[in-house]
């Protein structure tokens, strides 16, 4: 499997994973503050109901973003590093991939006749989730360029630590 492919699943997942765990967090707090804090059993089961499915839909969210953020970025900056990516770039392709989202899911999972009706409130429901993978995309390059940065000054001082062993001078 090519070192692309391996990327873009692994990009994939954790974007699943962030997903899921922000729906279920977005889905217990709307819960919470929709039908007011209960003891009752069955209210916990009702929201926890609730919970599976938004954050479900969270998860496809955050997978089909992150992938289509990586697809577009191996098309885009495949020859750059991974210091030289501008976090402002980023953030455009993942808004394209985070707006992609809504008509791409509606079409496969409805059909395209449900699409064109719902032509009317797709460029809202776009324009927040182009927001959103913005936000989501740039947050995980920032997260990876500053890892890469504490890689390179790890290697940077045990090479020098190397050094002094070697030589006896810093």
């Amino acid at each position: 499997m090519g070192t692309k492919l391996r990327g873009l699943l692994g990009l994939g997942l954790v974007g699943a994973v962030l997903g899921f765990a922000g729906g279920t967090l977005w889905s217990i707090g709307a819960s919470l503050l929709r039908l007011g804090v209960f003891v009752d059993r069955g209210f916990w089961w009702v929201v926890a109901s609730d919970a599976l499915g938004t954050a479900t839909l969270w998860g496809l969210l955050g997978a089909f973003t992150a992938t289509a953020f990586g697809s577009c970025l191996a098309l885009t900056d495949s020859k750059r590093s991974l210091d030289q990516l501008p976090l402002w770039r980023m953030a455009a392709l993942g808004a394209v991939a985070g707006a992609a989202f809504l008509p791409a899911f509606v079409g496969i999972r409805f059909g395209v006749a449900t699409l064109i009706d719902a032509a009317h409130t797709l460029p809202y429901d776009m324009a927040l989730l182009g927001t959103f993978g913005a936000a989501f995309t740039t947050s995980l390059v920032a997260i990876a360029q500053r890892a890469h940065r504490a890689e390179l000054e790890v290697v940077d001082d045990s090479r020098e630590l190397l050094e002094h062993e070697v030589t006896g001078r810093r």
